[in-house]
């Protein structure tokens, strides 16, 4: 980005929302965390940043998962002009991790 602006224009990053439902199983946080460390990856990071942002990822669904009962979580890898963003909802709560954060 030159110039000071802020439009998504100028940000050669790929921008996406891949969303995902995971069933309430706990053998399921380990595919989250492989989706969450290729995003970081996507987004700049490199490969042990991403893998242990991955890892948070992974670590927060399985609490959620244990916590959720019988219900299925929504799990939301985002990435715009901002940092990358995992969102897990699910049983009326909410979670948001940030990249770099």
């Amino acid at each position: 980005m030159t110039g000071g602006s802020v439009s998504s224009e100028n940000d050669s990053r790929p921008h996406y929302d891949f969303v995902v439902t995971i069933p309430a199983a706990a053998n399921y946080a380990a595919m989250i965390r492989d989706v969450v460390a290729h995003g970081a990856r996507q987004a700049g990071s490199g490969d042990e940043a991403a893998l242990a942002f991955g890892c948070r990822a992974e670590d927060a669904v399985r609490d959620r998962l244990g916590s959720a009962g019988a219900q299925p979580l929504h799990v939301t890898v985002r990435l715009d002009q901002g940092p990358l963003q995992v969102l897990i909802t699910g049983s009326g709560a909410a979670l948001t991790l940030t990249l770099g954060t």
